[in-house]
């Protein structure tokens, strides 16, 4: 080994330049190790030392580096506009500039939520760098901002930029959470907007497209047959709507759409139908708000007074406790029921869930009577142990009633099919739970 070394050491004394040459790259990769290590003051005092002995391209590159890592995006950009103004074609020098402006500048954009900003951001960056990925990266950003605003002009445009086939079709995980694929949050963007724009044959085209890509992924299904609807084929839409309502059933808000599409066409009782078993179905009340305004308009429309009086009372009470504003068409029914005022959420949410035809969820639609077994401390669920055997019955607390809610207590219910979705599998829970010493009229 040291008869070796010493060879090495007699061939750079030979060839000085080279010597000196291969001194430098190996100072730069342990500049680079600095970086990669957290260590960026250190990696730029090398760096520049380096440019300083050889204003090359590689070393302007790592003082640029450096700098970006410390968080001195002005001093970074300062230095690489000097150098492109010398080398103005150098693609390197470009790519040190793009990421200095994605990380110091979109980025930051990206995260106040300033769409402005973010987009002369975009343009710059594709001056700089127009490759589709370059496009793909860009785009992604600026869809899910232009589109919380509402922008649909905007994510069209920048859907247009993108090749479908350059994206991604591989499910990402962050942070332990899977995320759709880069091509499914693309079609989505590229559909939505689309229907909101009206431009329902394309946001067909494209749901069908994604739809043979990712055949699991429901969404893209319902979204084609939104699309028909838009086109104003809405009898074709609700016959797909309908199979995919059964295939689904813990989306509710697909039988909320057909229930929707079946008012529009006349077909008043299917869309009761449809609108209650959504209601009945997996899924956060507050969710489900535009729901009950659907249905208090199918109520009206069905002359059952009651029920729609209930139903706006549910809707204006969810909206006044979460401090959303009450939309024009929401008042207009109010005022054509009488109501005057948001109910009490939760004697609302009582009257309405007693018009849900729950027992459309299974066969046997008798009332079962059981016991209030445990209540789950800080959820308000509970199990309940029927009285003619079998296993213990899972009660979600907007199911159970404020009469119902103690240890021992007897009720009447009805068992139906649920859908667990931590454990991605169906289940059985109660509904339309009574106190077993009322009539069983009042649960109907």
């Amino acid at each position: 080994m040291r008869l070796q070394n010493e060879e090495n050491t007699a061939c750079l004394s030979l060839t000085p330049a080279l010597g000196t040459e291969i001194g430098a790259i190996l100072e730069r990769r342990r500049f680079e190790v600095m970086l990669k290590e957290g260590q960026s003051a250190e990696a730029l005092a090398g760096f520049e030392r380096l440019f300083a002995a050889n204003p090359d391209t590689v070393n302007a590159a790592g003082v640029c580096r450096s700098l970006r890592a410390l968080g001195r995006f002005d001093d970074a950009l300062r230095f690489i506009d000097a150098r492109l103004s010398e080398t103005p074609d150098d693609n390197q020098l470009k790519r040190e500039k793009y990421w200095l402006l994605f990380e110091g500048g979109f980025k930051v954009a990206k995260k106040a939520e300033d769409l402005e900003l973010l987009l002369a951001y975009a343009e710059t960056l594709l001056t700089l760098d127009d490759s589709p990925r370059s496009v793909n990266i860009i785009a992604l950003s600026v869809f899910s901002l232009a589109r919380s605003r509402a922008r649909h002009d905007i994510v069209l445009d920048w859907t247009n930029r993108v090749i479908p086939s350059t994206l991604s079709t591989k499910p990402r995980s962050v942070d332990g959470r899977k995320i759709p694929s880069d091509r499914e949050r693309f079609a989505c963007h590229a559909v939505q907007c689309r229907l909101a724009l009206g431009l329902s044959e394309e946001a067909r085209q494209i749901s069908l497209e994604t739809v043979r890509l990712f055949p699991r992924s429901v969404d893209f299904s319902r979204w084609a047959a939104l699309a028909l609807a838009a086109a104003g084929k809405t009898a074709e839409a609700v016959v797909e709507l309908i199979p995919l309502a059964e295939q689904a059933r813990n989306r509710w808000y697909i039988r909320a759409d057909l229930a929707r599409l079946q008012l529009e066409s006349g077909d008043i009782e299917a869309a009761w139908q449809s609108a209650t078993k959504a209601a009945a179905g997996p899924g956060e009340t507050k969710l489900k708000v535009n729901l009950y305004a659907l249905l208090a308009n199918i109520a009206i429309t069905r002359n059952d007074i009651q029920a729609a009086v209930s139903h706006v009372e549910l809707a204006w009470a969810i909206r006044e406790r979460e401090g959303w504003s009450v939309p024009g068409g929401l008042l207009e029914l109010a005022t054509s029921c009488g109501v005057v005022k948001p109910g009490d959420l939760d004697a609302a949410l009582a009257k309405s869930r007693s018009c849900w035809v729950a027992d459309s969820h299974c066969d046997n639609s008798s009332m079962r009577e059981g016991i209030v077994k445990v209540l789950l401390a800080g959820h308000g669920n509970a199990f309940i142990t029927p009285v003619d055997g079998g296993k213990d019955v899972f009660v979600q607390a907007n199911d159970l009633p404020l009469d119902c809610r103690e240890v021992g207590t007897r009720i009447r219910f009805i068992s139906v099919t649920s859908f667990d979705t931590a454990r991605q599998r169906e289940s059985e829970r109660a509904v339309r739970v009574i106190r077993a010493d009322l009539p069983e009229s009042k649960a109907a």
